[in-house]
């Protein structure tokens, strides 16, 4: 059975590979689909890497350190640096800021205390020293050294960092007291409250979150959106689960012949049944290699990032295989309810 189901599948190899190729590209935008939804996860965690705080401290009205932020005195920061458990607590803000001449329109201007905890340790050249300097996301394509004007102000580059918020946004970070001078009126406010050490007791006016409290905060703005991402990643699922019972249940329909042969020479249901599997099998796991080498390509010019696991490569042939199995169900019946005596038939 195994010689007469690969012989089949070289007998109809142009619609094998059209069945291969039409799951393969099915298969490589559910790996792009869910490396767009799991981009998000990594995006937040990167951002709050590149912050590297212990906990995040606001105010006890507002709905997180980020996302429904309040601003608060940035004199707060001394009551929190005074809270058992912390060591040092530095005022930060963040807010959404037009770029002039790039192709953001907007970046995510995170005002930051220089040499504090809550300061980005650049990836490429120096950290923030003065004021009018920049630590710029990568995505804005600037360098070390170039200048960059945000609302009415012009900073100059000292480093690059590679995070990004809310689905790919640029972040640029710049001293506080310029982000409160541009948005701010110059009111010595911030929005959240960096710490090193975790409070363990707060006034009632503050309230904080740890780090993996402070991503889940960032993703709230996108909860609808990856909802609907992980939703389009089941139904790729399904139409490449329909691409291979459709492909399968054609080759049982025009192998009745075959298969009533097979019967009349003693071959048993189970054995074209396993023959039948083993074309699932082949099929979804050679679509299955092809998906991850158009995956490969798709991901880098995606218009958004994309985050492709090494599990995520590891499952999509596992997955396939299995997708494949099922597949192969549909063409089951066709093979039990074959009449032998059609193997007579003029």
């Amino acid at each position: 059975m195994i010689v007469a189901a690969l012989r089949d599948l070289q007998w109809r190899r142009r619609r094998v590979a059209i069945a291969i190729f039409g799951t393969g590209l099915v298969l490589a935008m559910t790996m792009v689909v869910t490396g767009l939804s799991a981009s998000f996860h990594a995006e937040t965690a990167r951002f709050v890497d590149t912050i590297d705080a212990d906990a995040y401290v606001f105010s006890s009205n507002a709905g997180g350190p980020f996302y429904g932020s309040l601003p608060m005195p940035a004199e707060n920061a001394a009551w929190a640096e005074a809270a058992p458990g912390v060591t040092e607590a530095s005022p930060m803000s963040l807010i959404q800021a037009p770029v002039e001449g790039e192709d953001y329109p907007q970046v995510v201007l995170v005002g930051v205390t220089i040499g504090a905890v809550g300061s980005p340790a650049p990836s490429t050249g120096k950290a923030l020293s003065a004021p009018h300097q920049a630590v710029v996301s990568t995505a804005l394509g600037k360098q070390p050294g170039e200048r960059i004007k945000v609302g009415s102000t012009s900073f100059t580059i000292t480093g690059t960092t590679k995070a990004t918020l809310f689905a790919g946004a640029p972040v640029v970070f710049v001293p506080i007291a310029d982000s409160q001078q541009l948005y701010m009126s110059g009111a010595n406010l911030a929005t959240l409250f960096a710490t090193r050490g975790v409070p363990t007791e707060l006034p009632a006016s503050l309230d904080w979150f740890d780090p993996s409290e402070t991503e889940a905060n960032l993703l709230a703005p996108l909860k609808s959106a990856q909802q609907a991402i992980s939703f389009m990643a089941y139904l790729l699922w399904v139409v490449a689960a329909c691409v291979l019972a459709s492909s399968m249940y054609l080759s049982a329909t025009e192998r009745t012949r075959d298969f009533a042969v097979f019967k009349a020479t003693g071959v048993s249901n189970r054995a074209l049944l396993g023959g039948l599997a083993i074309q699932a099998v082949i099929i979804s796991l050679v679509a299955a290699l092809i998906g991850i080498v158009l995956a490969m390509v798709l991901a880098p010019v995606f218009p958004m990032n994309v985050t492709i696991t090494t599990t995520a490569y590891v499952a999509l042939p596992v997955v396939a295989l299995v997708v494949g199995l099922l597949a192969s169900v549909v063409g089951m019946r066709r093979v039990t309810s074959v009449d032998p005596a059609a193997a007579f038939a003029a």
